[in-house]
């Protein structure tokens, strides 16, 4: 996947029991080390990180974000804001953006990283 940034992440999705295997395990672990060396990141999800109910109903919810327009001052604005924090709720960036709407659609366009569980609704 290459990301707006023009950052490459090889994903790899593996069942969670294979990862058990001592092999695989190696095999997975120079894979890493290859895409290291040539400067992009690789990363392996689990059967069990996909099939998460919150996570799908938040990827489903802000697909309608997408195509709502982030200017890039409001990109870089909102990066630098984060940045200098370092708890932030997601209602602290809807009110450092001006609307949720300009919240979410920074999250969707991944112009923007935040850790949380489930997005609220409101």
């Amino acid at each position: 996947m290459r990301l707006k940034t023009g950052q490459r992440i090889y994903v790899e999705v593996k069942p969670s029991s294979k990862l058990a295997n001592v092999e695989l395990k190696t095999k997975l672990r120079n894979i890493d080390t290859y895409w290291k060396q040539h400067g992009c990141y690789f990363i392996v999800i689990t059967d069990e990180e996909l099939n998460q109910p919150a996570r799908q109903s938040n990827l489903s919810f802000l697909r309608s974000y997408l195509s709502h327009p982030c200017s890039v001052d409001l990109i870089e604005q909102s990066r630098s804001w984060l940045s200098r924090r370092q708890a932030v709720t997601f209602l602290d960036l809807a009110e450092f953006t001006g609307s949720l709407s300009c919240a979410y659609s920074l999250l969707a366009q991944e112009n923007i990283q935040f850790m949380t569980y489930e997005i609220p609704h409101f």
